[in-house]
């Protein structure tokens, strides 16, 4: 076989074949869970765990790392029970509302607002006892360049690459999970451990206030660009979190297939995030 079909032959094999990466031996499965009731006992059935960066049950392993545990940061946005909070009333880079929670949405490119990320928040959510933090709400930020204000907001995209930068930079050995940062990639890949797709098969339609599918072509560009991450960074982690009720069986068994399909690490949840579901041990 000649070199050119060789190459041919992988690059077919590449867009057929699940995803090769760390994520398939290192972590089988993961947990996001923003409540307190469920303690050590459950959460320990996980190999990483995402929790709320300051309400959260008391951070126990049964080794260095396992679970891994990762401490909740939302970044593009502040909610009242953010201790951004009241740092943020009133700024020059508060650029909106998310009426869904009643949040407001951050300019990232903020020099002042991602002093206070990196100098208040994320120093506080590790002193918790984290493994590493899980940077939310970053497609909040990312949509302003796309909204009716985009030539406002030119330049989002490089402002969020050099705040990730900035975290990397100052917190080099702690473990970096995003949320939605796949327009971000591939720059960003190198930057981070580990990457979250939310509502890849399944989302809440909060119009309708109902669980829905999610449609296949959007499920195609979240897996291409996943790709493209991996791409530059093979020894990246993709989760991702599906939203169901709990008797929604066989949704809950389409997300955990098509995920682990694409070789990713799968959670189902409901909306609020508040419970533990084990429907991905065991399996």
């Amino acid at each position: 076989m000649t070199r050119r079909l060789v190459l041919c032959a992988v690059l077919l094999l590449s867009c057929v074949l699940p995803l090769s990466s760390a994520q398939a031996g290192q972590y089988k499965n993961w947990l996001c869970y923003y409540g307190t009731d469920f303690g050590p006992e459950q959460y320990g059935r996980f190999d990483l765990v995402v929790l709320d960066g300051l309400r959260h049950p008391p951070l126990v392993r049964k080794a260095p790392g396992k679970p891994l545990l990762l401490g909740y940061v939302t970044v593009g946005e502040s909610d009242p029970s953010s201790p951004t909070w009241v740092l943020a009333q009133n700024q020059s880079f508060v650029a909106g509302k998310n009426e869904n929670w009643g949040s407001l949405i951050i300019d990232m490119r903020s020099p002042k607002w991602q002093g206070i990320l990196l100098d208040i928040v994320i120093p506080k959510v590790l002193a918790q006892g984290f493994d590493g933090i899980f940077l939310d709400t970053i497609d909040s930020a990312m949509a302003l360049a796309e909204g009716k204000d985009a030539a406002q907001y030119k330049g989002m995209r490089e402002g969020v690459l050099e705040f990730l930068r900035r975290v990397r930079q100052r917190f080099p050995d702690v473990h970096i999970c995003v949320n939605r940062g796949l327009e971000l990639l591939p720059e960003a890949a190198g930057l981070i451990n580990s990457l979250l797709i939310e509502d890849l098969s399944f989302e809440y339609d909060f119009e309708k206030k109902e669980y829905r599918a999610v449609k296949p072509e959007v499920r195609q560009a979240l897996v291409a660009a996943a790709r493209k991450g991996l791409a530059a960074n093979p020894a990246l982690t993709v989760l991702t979190l599906d939203y169901a009720t709990p008797d929604q069986k066989e949704r809950i068994k389409e997300a955990i297939s098509y995920s682990r399909s694409k070789g990713f690490v799968p959670y189902v949840s409901t909306l609020a995030l508040d419970q533990v579901f084990y429907h991905t041990l065991g399996r």
